[in-house]
């Protein structure tokens, strides 16, 4: 077996996961997770916006506030896919796409902050 057979049956049974029932539910809850975590950071901003005002003035705060923005999204959506995640695990639905979502959405916050 060559290494183009081995990769067209690895993509093959990631294809064959994700058409599945769980697979076809864990981007459902991928999907609400994105749309969640977007306005969590659309609100996040329209908040911060108005706290600092107009006048932005350099300092801790401001840094501090608009700092915490770009954490926002990771952060809920992190918060959604386990709440996802849980949900999923109650029912008996294969969460392993979700899995491996969970640890790269808290290094990207991580990173972030």
């Amino acid at each position: 077996m060559d290494i183009t057979e081995s990769f067209s049956q690895l993509l093959g049974s990631w294809f064959d996961a994700l058409i599945s029932e769980s697979g076809m539910w864990q981007l459902s809850v991928i999907a609400i997770a994105i749309a969640i975590a977007r306005m969590g950071h659309l609100r996040w901003h329209a908040y911060i916006t108005q706290r600092l005002g107009i006048d932005e003035q350099a300092g801790f705060r401001r840094f501090a506030l608009r700092g915490s923005g770009k954490s926002i999204f990771p952060l809920i959506m992190l918060l959604a896919v386990l709440v996802g995640q849980a949900i999923l695990t109650q029912y008996k639905l294969d969460a392993s796409l979700l899995n491996v979502l969970i640890p790269l959405l808290l290094s990207l916050a991580v990173i972030r902050i």
